[in-house]
């Protein structure tokens, strides 16, 4: 019962989250008018985000390590696809980047302020192209503040699937480290081709 029930509660809050997103989305088009069917697409895609991240959250209640949080893990990152499809992928290093700045604590300094700049880097983008296609205005500030606030909770929403396990070999942090090299790569390269695309 309990379990049904904080699906539930990520279900709701996800699709609560996405109606929010469509909403600044609507502010920062240069058509305000919206296709029903993309509109369901992302409430729906948000809805599953929030689903899926109970998983992870579930499992770590109970395990610190292992394969089932591997496994849960694997389940929240499916959860977090629909978020980057289309013109949601530009906010994948944010996420990404977001999600290690936060949760991985023992990391030195240097490399946790690297990890807020690629993390931001989407934002600035989006500001500077909304900037140069219709200028300065109150819109603008609002869905700046609404992205910032929507991104915020998605990555917090993510800690449970982004974070490491508690106790892992060294081989697999080697791996891990190698793996979120390339994510990060890949992250700012998909940025810099949404810019000149």
């Amino acid at each position: 019962m309990q379990t049904l029930k904080r699906a539930a509660t990520g279900l709701i809050g996800g699709l609560a989250l996405g109606i929010f997103a469509r909403f600044w989305m609507r502010l920062l088009a240069d058509d305000p008018e919206f296709s029903w069917s993309g509109t369901i697409f992302i409430v729906i895609g948000f809805g599953v985000f929030g689903l899926l991240q109970t998983v992870p959250r579930a499992v770590r209640r109970h395990h610190d390590s292992g394969w089932r949080v591997g496994a849960s893990r694997v389940v929240g990152g499916i959860g977090m696809l629909p978020l980057f499809v289309a013109a949601g992928a530009v906010m994948l290093p944010t996420v990404l980047a977001g999600g290690v700045a936060t949760t991985r604590t023992n990391w030195r300094r240097f490399w946790i302020v690297v990890a807020w700049i690629v993390a931001a880097l989407p934002i600035v983008v989006i500001i500077v192209q909304s900037v140069d296609e219709s200028g300065w205005s109150l819109g603008l500030l609002v869905a700046v503040v609404l992205i910032i606030a929507t991104y915020a909770l998605v990555i917090r929403w993510a800690r449970p699937t982004l974070a490491p396990q508690r106790y892992q070999r060294r081989g697999t942090k080697w791996v891990a480290a190698a793996a979120g090299s390339v994510l990060a790569l890949a992250s700012v390269m998909l940025t810099v081709g949404f810019t000149t695309g």
